[in-house]
């Protein structure tokens, strides 16, 4: 219990942390230059999608059937940093020959890029219980991060080193977590083309999904800066901040539940592991709804300034997006602990066509509660509507 109540911590202080960071350059780089930010941030994830994060999920799975660890880590390492290095040399290529030139900003971003790749390595540690090694870690890295970011606001206006300081963050984060995670197994082995050929086949679903998850709020806020202002983009931008943060506290504790669950897979015991988690699930999943509509309609505009004051409208939707990512989180990891991957896949393709449908619609003016609805129909509709047809996937919830 001791154990679970550190890495929460550990999880509230990056949120902490996180959020101070997000505080303070939205108040002083306002919501235009904020909005400029975010978009190459979201170009910059837009390049990120293609570190296959879906696959993730399955890396605690398969340590858990597996003895060759090392295989294992290197497999999943090769798996997401080969469509990455792709996915960023085409850019490249088509920035040169288009002849709009390499904007420094999202180079600046690319560290964070590169960090999804490794982002399977802190489930890594957690399937190995080594909860000290990840919390000394992450409190280092918050510190050391942090003092930086004192000097930038002290000492530049400089967007790019604000853009480097969140990127240096989260490489150095992922970077250390893979090493001590290597430093816990005997390296006896290279990444394996039978362990490939399984990542692939079972995560394929996961991938599909993560690909089309991943990319539709860059698509939205790309979408905003097409149509509307860059104001519009910074208040769309913080929004999904903050949203964000809230969801590493589902990210978090419904990985702590998992090994629990895959172990006990088959058993009497499981049912009874799945109930305690699905109770977990709505506690988590309410509480975080009530916060965050709190956080937006009384405190944000105070923290932030005027320029991020949101609707009584935008509140609730914002507020009711973070509950349905919760959903999805942990019935998600759910699916994978019952090897039904390609439920994962069809609720995404699902889902996929309200959003085009609301895309579409709004296409004309595309501002910010039309955007937030847009990513709500998505989230409702992959988290609860599709999961409520079948059998199967409607345990998941009642």
């Amino acid at each position: 219990m001791k154990i679970s109540i550190l890495l929460m911590l550990e999880r509230y202080a990056k949120v902490a942390s996180g959020a101070i960071y997000v505080l303070f350059l939205a108040r002083y780089l306002g919501p235009k230059d904020y909005g400029a930010y975010s978009a190459g941030l979201a170009v910059a994830g837009l390049l990120g999608v293609f570190a296959l994060a879906g696959v993730d999920g399955l890396f605690q799975k398969k340590l858990s059937v597996s003895k060759e660890k090392s295989e294992i880590f290197f497999s999943f390492f090769l798996i997401k940093l080969v469509p990455v290095l792709i996915a960023t040399s085409f850019y490249f290529l088509y920035v040169f020959y288009s002849g709009e030139g390499v904007d420094l900003l999202i180079v600046c971003f690319l560290p964070f890029t590169i960090s999804l790749v490794l982002s399977f390595s802190y489930q890594g540690l957690l399937y190995e219980e080594k909860y000290k090694e990840i919390i000394k870690i992450s409190f280092s890295i918050i510190a050391i991060s942090n003092i930086f970011r004192i000097y930038l606001f002290l000492y530049t206006e400089k967007i790019e080193l604000y853009a480097l300081a969140y990127s240096m963050e989260a490489l150095l984060l992922t970077v250390i977590y893979s090493v001590v995670f290597i430093r816990q197994i005997n390296v006896v082995s290279t990444p394996s083309f039978r362990v490939l050929k399984s990542i692939f086949k079972d995560g394929f679903p996961l991938i599909v999904s993560t690909l089309i998850i991943g990319s539709v709020s860059k698509v939205v806020l790309l979408n905003i800066e097409q149509s509307s202002s860059l104001e519009v983009v910074g208040q769309f931008a913080l929004s999904m901040r903050v949203v964000e943060a809230a969801l590493l506290l589902a990210v978090a504790s419904s990985m702590i539940g998992l090994k629990a669950l895959l172990t006990n897979y088959g058993t009497d015991k499981y049912f009874y592991q799945k109930r305690i988690y699905i109770r977990n699930m709505y506690a988590l999943s309410f509480l975080s709804m009530l916060l965050t509509f709190v956080f937006f309609f009384f405190i944000s505009s105070y923290l932030f300034g005027t320029g991020y004051a949101y609707s009584y409208k935008s509140c609730i939707l914002i507020s009711l997006l973070v509950f349905f990512n919760f959903i999805a989180i942990y019935n998600g990891r759910l699916l994978v602990v019952e090897e039904l991957y390609k439920f994962a896949f069809f609720r995404s393709l699902f889902s996929l066509v309200f959003f085009f449908i609301l895309v579409v619609y709004f296409n004309e003016s595309f501002n910010l509660e039309e955007a937030l609805l847009t990513l709500l129909a998505f989230w409702f509709s992959s988290s609860f509507i599709f999961m409520s047809i079948f059998k199967k996937t409607r345990r998941m919830f009642f």
